[in-house]
C-alpha cells in the first residue's frame, strides 16, 4: 500500500500533463475546423450566378451549402476524425485519472486508520 501511495503520484502527474497535451491538440484540431469553415464560409459568400448577383442569397441557403462542402471534403473528414478520436482519448484518460486520484484518497484513509500498509 505504502508502495502504491508513493507511486500514484507519479502516475496523476503524468496522466495530467498527457490530458493537457490532448487537450492543446483538440484545441488545434477545433482551430483548423473553424479556420476552414471561415474560410468556405467566405468563398460560398463572395459566389454570386451569372448576372452579378448572390449565388447563396440568405445564411440558410449559405449554411446548406457548407453543410455540404464538409460533407464532401476529405480534409474536414479527416479533422472531424482527428477530432472524434482526441476527445475519446481525453474521455477515456479523464476517468482514468478520476480512479487513481480515488485510489489515492482512498488508501491515504486507509493508511490514516492504520489500516494494512503493504
Amino acid at each position: 500500500m505504502i508502495k502504491q501511495l508513493k507511486e500514484l503520484p507519479i502516475k496523476i502527474n503524468s496522466q495530467r500533463r498527457e490530458l493537457l497535451d490532448l487537450s492543446n491538440s483538440l484545441e488545434d484540431v477545433t482551430l483548423k475546423i473553424k479556420n476552414w469553415e471561415l474560410n468556405e464560409m467566405q468563398d460560398i459568400a463572395s459566389m454570386t450566378d451569372g448576372n452579378g448577383k448572390p449565388a447563396f442569397s440568405n445564411a440558410e441557403k449559405r449554411q446548406v451549402e457548407l453543410e455540404q462542402r464538409k460533407g464532401n471534403d476529405e480534409s474536414m473528414f479527416n479533422l472531424k476524425g482527428d477530432y472524434g478520436h482526441l476527445k475519446n482519448k481525453i474521455d477515456l484518460l479523464r476517468i482514468e485519472l478520476q480512479f487513481n486520484l480515488d485510489v489515492q484518497e482512498n488508501l491515504r484513509a486507509i493508511a490514516w486508520l492504520g489500516g494494512d500498509t503493504e
